[in-house]
């Protein structure tokens, strides 16, 4: 979807699809969009195993990492779905979102200090 689709999107969707094939060497940590879409709309997402973007979905309980290609799949990801509690996601969400945020404030001030610097 494109950037000026987000809220669309957000208001028709209750899973972002997240999922990437990782077989070069760099989209295993590729970070899309999507991911912070999820935290922002409070929308569940499906990440790719191995991905950076599954690894932290995973961790901070915003998502779910699998493989498509597993027999199991469609199992694995409904019983996802139907065990999420609301209130701890939406908890998850937030604390996210105030992660990143807190990560993009520190690489402004990083970025700040590097042009002062080269004055």
């Amino acid at each position: 979807y494109a950037p000026t689709d987000r809220l669309e999107m957000a208001k028709n969707t209750d899973i972002i699809h997240n999922l990437y094939n990782i077989t070069d060497k760099t989209s295993h940590i590729a970070m899309g969009n999507k991911y912070y879409d999820g935290p922002l709309f409070y929308l569940p997402q499906l990440c790719t195993k191995g991905s950076l973007m599954g690894s932290l979905c995973t961790k901070y309980g915003i998502g779910f990492e699998c493989d498509p290609a597993d027999d199991d799949f469609a199992d694995k990801v409904y019983e996802y779905y139907m065990s999420l509690d609301c209130n701890t996601f939406k908890e998850n969400c937030e604390k996210e979102f105030i992660r990143v945020m807190n990560e993009v404030e520190i690489g402004n001030t990083k970025i700040k200090e590097v042009i002062e610097n080269a004055r």
